[in-house]
């Protein structure tokens, strides 16, 4: 009688899910005409999986772009604080008498960007620090997800000897 009970519901939600399906679809009915699964294709090692992972992460590329901004503006620091050399020619006319001649300079910037580089520097070592910690993060979840896929293929194994056991016993 129970079993009778968890069909009906069961069946009772298909036809749930169908209505809506042939709702989403425009009130076109969705027949699906083959029921047979297609065979699972083979997932590589942990660790060929793991390296293709890592590889195609777009949240990787986008923290190893952060950290090459980070290294050329810590270039960039570097040249800013550099002394500069400026030569020019001034002109000055004042009343009947004219002043003109040519303007040598050599300004140090002692204090125009003093931590810039240091600031720079820091956010370099917290973007390799993110990038380990991601690494981290997507190994650690793949290995669960492998550890899962493992104990399940074995499990489909299990039931796929007891099918077959109980099949040829049939017989």
């Amino acid at each position: 009688m129970n079993i009778k009970t968890e069909l009906t519901l069961v069946e009772s939600r298909i036809n749930e899910f169908t209505d809506k399906w042939t709702e989403m679809n425009g009130g076109n009915k969705i027949v699906f005409s083959d029921a047979t699964y297609p065979a699972p294709g083979e997932i590589p090692g942990f660790v060929e999986l793991e390296n293709t992972i890592e590889t195609v992460a777009f949240l990787r590329k986008s923290l190893v772009q952060e950290k090459l901004i980070a290294q050329g503006q810590i270039d960039l620091s570097k040249a800013l604080s550099l002394p500069k050399f400026e030569v020019s020619y001034y002109y000055l006319g004042l009343n009947s008498q004219t002043y003109h001649g040519i303007h040598l300079g050599f300004p140090i910037p002692l204090w125009e960007n003093n931590y810039r580089t240091d600031f720079y520097k820091s956010k370099s070592a917290y973007s390799s620090l993110e990038i380990e910690s991601h690494r981290n993060e997507h190994f650690y979840q793949t290995k669960q997800l492998y550890g899962k896929y493992e104990a399940l293929k074995e499990t489909l194994k299990e039931y796929k000897s007891v099918l077959d056991s109980r099949i040829t016993e049939s017989y």
